[in-house]
């Protein structure tokens, strides 16, 4: 399964132009949600005197998991068509059928390298940008003084979810017509995050509390269930039929 994630990743990274659109859109989308944060939450009620220091910690980790949530679906809304479109016209997933790899093995393993640059970014940028905010109206490290739940939430629910929603797009594409598998994800996306954004903004549900990561995980245990629903549909016949289509 390494050597499989490994040229998967290849063959991701050999589209440079879909990787400067990604990171270009990852970068704007950063820049859109910091300014916000600061410029429309953070700094008027700083100014103001309207909030405490345990407050503040409370709106960066909202900042932070929203970055967190809407830069790791970008990675599938743009790096998961066009490569595994590539690979089934040129039949590089008819030869690994062909191979000792099964059918489930390939599955997972398109599924964690389509995951991963999604995950760095999902992790390194939230943790910037949290770090950035708490040293400067803070003046202290982010994490050591965040709530566990936040934490969790943030650098562990999100990356969970979108494995499985990973999961859940490669089936469609595999089997089917990969456009079928980006409708999935860029539906998902502005639909589900703006879901939660809404739900925190008025604080219907608070995120340092672990109803919040329950409800997280509950997402994920959703597409994992509806990816294990439809595993069965994973066969060579028709994974091989839709490579030719």
């Amino acid at each position: 399964m390494g050597s499989i994630i490994n040229a998967s990743l290849k063959n991701i990274f050999q589209f440079k132009s879909l990787i400067m659109v990604y990171l270009g859109i990852v970068l704007i989308c950063a820049l859109a949600i910091g300014l916000i944060g600061a410029k429309l939450i953070i700094e008027p009620i700083v100014n103001y005197g309207m909030i405490n220091e345990s407050n503040l910690r409370y709106y960066i980790g909202i900042i932070g998991y929203s970055t967190a949530f809407i830069l790791t679906g970008i990675n599938y809304c743009v790096l998961f068509s066009v490569p595994l479109t590539r690979e089934k016209v040129n039949r590089v997933i008819e030869s690994l059928l062909a191979t000792a790899s099964s059918v489930k093995e390939v599955w997972f393993a398109k599924s964690i390298a389509l995951f991963i640059p999604g995950f760095l970014i999902g992790v390194i940028i939230p943790y910037l940008l949290t770090e950035f905010f708490s040293l400067t109206y803070l003046s202290s490290s982010y994490i050591p003084f965040a709530n566990m739940w936040i934490v969790l939430s943030t650098y562990l629910a999100v990356p969970i979810i979108y494995l499985c929603l990973s999961l859940l797009i490669h089936i469609v594409g595999l089997v089917g017509n990969v456009e079928n598998g980006i409708v999935i994800a860029t539906i998902f996306l502005p639909v589900i995050s703006a879901l939660i954004i809404n739900l925190l903004a008025r604080n219907v549900i608070a995120l340092d509390t672990p109803i919040f990561f329950i409800c997280n995980i509950g997402i994920a245990l959703i597409l994992f269930f509806i990816c294990m629903a439809n595993s069965s549909k994973l066969n060579k016949e028709d994974i091989v039929l839709s490579c030719k289509n």
